[in-house]
């Protein structure tokens, strides 16, 4: 699971990740094997980064190329490419470069934002950059202006912005609408509505018993201490 935000404004551009890392393991029982997707791997990977100081880079996909996690080949790569007169563009050609030059065995995107001077003017920029695992590159022209942009599980976002799920280029189910009449044939959307409203509140129950745990050890801690010094004094 990644989630990358890029949001750019007038004051600046706000790059944010997670820092979940999961993987696909594969175990063997005599004949029987079996496939785990998205196993937990760890929760503290970087994937966000700063270049140079001034440029930013998210991203998402295939979190190990070669054996290295993604984190390792930045390093290497800012140290040789980026310098101090590498504008954000720049940095989005090298990382092509680089990245497809390694042939990740998943797609691999990247954001990179900073500011782009035109006319003597700095206006916020997002390049996103998409390199396939046949090494083919997907470099379109910077989004520029106010907006945001995300990559990587779309979906959970995207709901929480838009309140709806897309069915297909025609139909389109609004989350709010759980009496929506579904075809058989989409599969029981109705049931995938019910069992998401669920699951929501479910981990915001799970949030709140840790919130209220925490709370408890830390004043715990707080009314205990006082104690403590003044029996030792």
């Amino acid at each position: 699971m990644s989630l990358i935000v890029s949001i750019r404004t007038g004051e600046g551009v706000v790059m944010a990740s997670d820092s979940r890392m999961t993987t696909t393991v594969m175990r063997s029982a005599g004949d029987v094997k079996s496939q785990f997707v998205g196993a937990h791997f760890s929760d503290t990977t970087y994937k966000t980064f700063m270049l140079g100081g001034r440029i930013g880079v998210s991203t998402c996909g295939d979190a190990f190329i070669k054996g290295r996690a993604v984190a390792g080949w930045m390093q290497e790569f800012e140290s040789v490419y980026i310098d101090g007169s590498c504008t954000v563009l720049q940095c989005a050609q090298k990382l092509a470069g680089f990245f497809g030059g390694l042939r990740p065995s998943s797609e691999l995107i990247f954001h990179i934002g900073g500011y782009q001077t035109t006319d003597k003017v700095s206006n916020p920029v997002v390049y996103r950059l998409c390199v396939n695992a046949n090494g083919s590159i997907n470099l379109p022209p910077a989004d520029t202006g106010c907006g945001a942009r995300w990559d990587g599980q779309q979906e959970t976002l995207t709901r929480i912005l838009k309140s709806c799920y897309v069915v297909d280029e025609s139909k389109v189910v609004h989350l709010g609408d759980v009496t929506t009449q579904i075809d058989d044939a989409k599969g029981g959307l109705k049931e995938i509505v019910y069992n998401d409203i669920l699951e929501s509140l479910i981990l915001l129950c799970i949030s709140l018993i840790r919130t209220l745990i925490f709370l408890y050890l830390r004043f715990k801690t707080l009314w205990i201490s006082p104690c403590m010094q003044s029996r030792q004094q």
